[in-house]
């Protein structure tokens, strides 16, 4: 009798072992922004932005980094070297750069996040990246 033994392969998510940190939406120079940082032990971690872009677009993008917290007031510094940490857009949506339509941008493209695994990026090198295009709805 021949047994043949599967096994279940999960990928973990990037997401997963970090910890999500507060969301903000603040009005900057160029308009509306969203940001949430998602922080490992060892300092590591990700940054998400929302923001206006060209072309009537808002753009969701994620980049990895080092984060470095000065003190409990939630102030953070991030830095990244762009020949080595991974970098990617999350989502775009046509709409215009309203509180409201940042907000609801960076939500959808937060959900996307916690889904990406590590083969959802190259291992190096700047490549073409696949962007989902959301739909505004109010």
């Amino acid at each position: 009798m021949e047994t043949t033994k599967t096994s279940a392969t999960t990928s973990a998510t990037i997401a997963s072992g970090l910890t999500e940190g507060k969301t903000t939406v603040s009005k900057g120079y160029y308009g509306w922004k969203g940001e949430t940082q998602f922080i490992g032990a060892n300092g590591r971690g990700w940054e998400i932005q929302t923001g206006k872009g060209d072309n009537g677009f808002i753009r969701t993008w994620c980049q990895e980094g080092s984060i470095k917290s000065a003190d409990g007031t939630g102030w953070s510094s991030f830095s990244f070297v762009i020949t080595q940490d991974r970098r990617k857009t999350l989502a775009q949506v046509k709409a215009q750069g309203t509180q409201k339509a940042i907000t609801n941008a960076h939500n959808a493209a937060l959900a996307i996040f916690r889904t990406l695994t590590e083969t959802d990026f190259p291992k190096s090198g700047l490549l073409n990246w696949t962007t989902e295009t959301l739909t505004e709805t109010d």
